[in-house]
């Protein structure tokens, strides 16, 4: 009997699953590299995103995480120490 249910709703929990780790990602992803005007957005309709954002990255308040950002993204302008 159980293994009937599994067989019918496995496949829906493995997609559902699967479904909410990719909004999971797009959202960490928008949220990390949107700037200021998407953490504002994020922040408006999901304050606990946000929190949970500077939580995880140890990061605290917008400016830290722009100049995160800047940090990250400037520098060697995409070279590698072993390009030619």
């Amino acid at each position: 009997m159980l293994l009937q249910y599994l067989k019918r709703f496995g496949k829906a929990v493995v997609i559902a699953e699967v479904s909410a780790l990719a909004g999971l990602y797009y959202v960490f992803h928008d949220i990390n590299t949107g700037g200021p005007d998407s953490r504002i957005w994020w922040d408006e309709r999901f304050p606990f995103l946000i929190d949970s954002f500077h939580k995880i990255t140890g990061i605290t308040g917008d400016d830290r995480v722009i100049e995160h950002r800047k940090h990250r993204t400037s520098g060697n302008d995409g070279k590698d120490k072993g390009d030619l």
